[in-house]
């Protein structure tokens, strides 16, 4: 029988690649949005009918309760990077979150899969990663069989990290290094995090409930901005910067106005860095075992998938 699943936040950058490869697996796929525009697109993963795009209010659980008729595989994706007026850590991660699973439990949906972040129970300063902790306690306990991914910093050719910095590398005399560059990350290729939600899904039983999800090798964040250079033959030197003075300069960079003036060097009106994104930077994002082992995926590294996207930004 052919698995229907609903995406909530199908449109980021991680949900468009889980919804290409559940596609290719033949599922049949409800992507619900606060933009059917932004998510048109997505319908060409699949054959006709296949991928359907609705509008849902993820403040209603009745509309989200309607979304889940019928299908057997729930997979929350919702969350902000930074905060905003209208949408706080806690409303998205924890509210939304815990909606979204009470509304699985209550449609008897036989698998719910929440997405939090790895490390998130060692950074104890930051609200984001505070909020990510909270919304998988309020997921389990609404839906206490919920599985839950903890990926590290994921890279792909959208992803917010390499291109980032590889845009500010082409601008800026220098980059830099937050806390001296000694937090740790483990780059998760995007489309090896898509196929490990498809062979959760595609698995009978699942025996874990938390999937820690990192790559192949573990980097400084010195070495990753090192590594970004050398791809992109740019030479920037790279600052040691306090975590105290990082947060001041993310003072002035939070603003709407600073944001908008950077707008044509950064190609968004989002915050360069945020204060709570260096508090997240105080901690590491790393795992001594992942659990990619389990489930029989040999991820691809940095230097395989990112100099080919990063090529836009090289200088010759």
């Amino acid at each position: 029988m052919t698995k229907r699943v609903v995406v909530f936040g199908g449109t980021g950058f991680i949900g468009k690649h889980i919804v290409r490869r559940l596609a290719l697996a033949g599922y049949l796929i409800r992507i619900f949005t606060r933009s059917r525009e932004k998510a048109a697109c997505l319908k060409l993963c699949g054959n006709l009918g296949q991928i359907s795009i609705l509008k849902v209010d993820f403040f209603d659980e009745r509309s989200i309760l309607e979304s889940m008729a019928g299908c057997d595989v729930v997979i929350n994706l919702v969350g902000i990077l930074y905060e905003t007026k209208k949408h706080d850590f806690y409303t998205v991660h924890v509210g939304i979150a815990e909606r979204i699973a009470r509304a699985a439990k209550m449609k008897s949906i036989p698998t719910m899969i929440h997405f939090s972040a790895m490390g998130v129970e060692n950074s104890k300063l930051s609200k984001y990663a505070k909020s990510k902790l909270e919304g998988e306690k309020a997921v389990t306990s609404a839906f206490p069989g919920a599985i839950i991914i903890r990926p590290s910093l994921v890279f792909g050719k959208e992803d917010n990290f390499f291109n980032k910095f590889a845009r500010l590398a082409t601008i800026l005399p220098f980059l830099p290094l937050i806390g001296s560059g000694t937090t740790k990350f483990q780059p998760i290729c995007v489309t090896d995090l898509a196929e490990v939600v498809y062979r959760i899904i595609s698995l009978n039983k699942q025996d874990k409930k938390i999937y820690n999800i990192g790559g192949p090798k573990v980097y400084s964040f010195r070495s990753l901005l090192r590594f970004i250079l050398n791809v992109t033959n740019r030479k920037c030197l790279l600052v040691n910067v306090s975590f105290p003075m990082a947060k001041l300069i993310a003072f002035f960079l939070e603003s709407r106005v600073v944001s908008m003036l950077l707008k044509p060097i950064t190609c968004s009106t989002s915050p360069i860095l945020t204060r709570d994104q260096v508090r997240v930077m105080m901690s590491s994002s790393i795992e001594k075992s992942t659990d990619l082992e389990t489930i029989k995926i040999r991820p691809l590294s940095i230097e395989n998938i990112v100099p080919g996207y990063l090529k836009v930004y090289k200088k010759y």
